[in-house]
């Protein structure tokens, strides 16, 4: 009878743990697609709790960390726009190489997430396809 109970409790347990990566998945790409959505000025924030979501899956954590390093560029280009634009409201045409130079960095930040983007994105399908999510 034992063996009997033990073979009709396995499919139940490799069901529960498919549910629960499932669940772990989708807690993923629930994180991920914030991100993205988020206005820049938000984006920070997002990114934190991005990078803050726990993973146990290697594909999971991949995704994580894909994601978190295409986005870690936008939110810091997006810091140095803010900058840029606070020494601008300044009206000091001495503080014009200053703000320049933040400009030049955003853009090369922005230039360094676009480049890591198809990682994240391809991580994300693969989660989503994996998953049925």
């Amino acid at each position: 009878m034992r063996p009997l109970a033990l073979a009709l409790a396995l499919p139940l347990l490799a069901c529960g743990q498919d549910q629960a990566r499932r669940e772990e998945a989708g807690h993923m790409v629930e994180h991920i697609d914030t991100l993205i959505m988020m206005d820049r000025r938000e984006k920070a924030a997002a990114l934190q709790r991005l990078q803050n979501a726990p993973c146990t899956l290697p594909d999971v954590c991949e995704a994580r960390r894909a994601c978190g390093e295409a986005f870690a560029p936008v939110v810091e280009a997006a810091r140095l726009q803010l900058e840029a634009r606070a020494l601008l409201d300044q009206h000091d045409p001495a503080l014009s190489a200053q703000i320049d130079a933040r400009l030049d960095e955003a853009e090369k930040k922005q230039a360094q997430a676009r480049k890591l983007q198809d990682a994240c994105i391809s991580a994300t399908t693969q989660l989503r396809q994996a998953y049925r999510l």
